[in-house]
């Protein structure tokens, strides 16, 4: 299944571009977080200490031991300890995919492509596991948020030094 994660940037204007170059700017700047948070910062989603920073929904003890016993026979990676491991399966599609990530100039957007299971709820109560792996820590919106103010920079340093003119010398006769 295919999850879009949406980053939505409210533009005004800027002193020094016109509206096609601030979009072109603010786009790359949007690629720029995307970019960052699919490489960087999703793969944190799956370490056993998540629970606490993304504030998953606390799994059942009944839930917790039958982990255990999985990861006690091999069934279970992580010894059962990671919130959104069991098999592994999710982990394996998320981090080994190439995620197509799509800027425009007011946001971003991520194709996760999981399994087919992570998208539904399979019962009442369950985790929402589409919301906690798109959980942003507030670590993670400032490193996020870094990412696109370099990217804005970056564009706007190659938008500015693109409107350079050279400087034209002609040699002429000697009068």
């Amino acid at each position: 299944m295919v999850q879009p994660i949406k980053v939505v940037t409210i533009e005004d204007a800027h002193p020094d571009l016109v509206r096609r170059e601030l979009h072109e700017v603010t786009r790359m700047a949007h690629y720029a977080m995307g970019q960052v948070w699919a490489t960087q910062l999703l793969p944190e989603h799956f370490q056993p200490s998540a629970t606490q920073a993304f504030g998953y929904q606390p799994r059942t003890a009944k839930h917790n031991k039958h982990k255990r016993a999985l990861a006690a026979i091999g069934q279970a990676e992580d010894g059962g300890t990671s919130p959104l491991v069991v098999s592994g399966r999710l982990r394996r599609a998320l981090l080994r995919a190439r995620h197509m990530i799509r800027a425009y100039p007011t946001r971003v957007t991520i194709d996760l492509v999981g399994p087919k299971y992570w998208k539904y709820r399979r019962w009442p109560g369950s985790p929402d596991m589409v919301r906690e792996v798109l959980a942003m820590s507030p670590r993670h919106e400032q490193i996020v948020g870094q990412a696109g103010d370099r990217g804005f920079e970056a564009a706007l340093r190659m938008v500015r030094s693109s409107r350079r003119t050279r400087k034209v010398t002609t040699i002429g006769k000697a009068a």
